[in-house]
């Protein structure tokens, strides 16, 4: 895996002392076509969002500030993340513990979101979670507060 803008991540050793998590959310692919769900958006709207939507959308563009385009168009139906990240950089923290969260996204909301990241503002609208709220929130605080570390 090409990893390349986050190198910096690696250049220091977590001490053994240290306790970490890496957390992920999945759930989110990035496209290259026109997604299924702008037929769901008011007719109004559809032709300025399918001018941002169409070719590469937000989540794709993120996702290869650390995965290269061939990776991504390889990997395209097992790729996933937070929509922002995708999950095998975000748990690529040596020393740190794991935890994948299904269907949580990377940010509360999107600046214009329903124009830049409208798949991402769509299911926040429906409900999902993003790491600040409801159960994604509860699990990894859980996990700051697990005192059976040695």
């Amino acid at each position: 895996m090409s990893t390349r803008n986050v190198e910096w991540a690696r250049k220091t050793t977590l001490s053994p002392t240290v306790r970490a998590l890496a957390v992920a959310g999945s759930g989110y692919r990035g496209e290259i076509s026109e997604p299924e769900w702008i037929q769901n958006v008011p007719e109004v709207a559809r032709d300025l969002i399918r001018e941002s939507a169409t070719g590469p959308d937000f989540t794709y563009q993120s996702y290869t500030f650390c995965l290269s385009e061939s990776e991504l168009r390889n990997g395209s139906e097992t790729i996933t993340g937070d929509g922002v990240t995708p999950i095998q950089c975000a748990l690529d923290f040596e020393g740190a513990e794991a935890m994948e969260l299904e269907q949580v996204s990377h940010a509360p909301d999107y600046f214009l979101g329903w124009i830049v990241a409208p798949k991402l503002w769509q299911s926040l609208r429906s409900g999902n979670d993003w790491y600040g709220s409801g159960a994604a929130l509860e699990a990894w605080c859980e996990w700051l507060v697990d005192n059976d570390y040695e």
